[in-house]
């Protein structure tokens, strides 16, 4: 028992030490805010999709994300689903 818990120490503290250093936040568009542990991020074309694109739960790099409740349109700005362009396709697939 005492092996493992030693394992497990050395495994954390190696996993400790390989993250890269912490980056100081950089400045953010509208509606944006700087994620040190960045996700996965929605655009305007999951919006409209029918089910939510999967996502892995892990820290990817820094970087400026949309808040809550806006999507990265493809201006590369966070905007409300109000305001994201609905592809063609996505509308009639919705119609018909």
């Amino acid at each position: 028992m005492k092996f493992l818990a030693l394992v497990f120490a050395l495994l954390a503290v190696a996993f400790v030490a390989a993250r890269p250093p912490t980056e100081a936040p950089q400045p953010c568009g509208q509606n944006e805010y700087w994620a040190q542990c960045s996700t996965c991020e929605l655009t305007c074309k999951d919006a409209f999709a029918d089910f939510m694109k999967p996502c892995v739960l892990m820290c990817f790099p820094p970087k400026c994300q949309c808040k809550q409740d806006f999507y990265r349109n493809d201006n590369g700005q966070c905007v409300a689903k109000k305001d994201c362009y609905i592809p063609d396709q996505v509308i009639d697939k919705k119609e018909g």
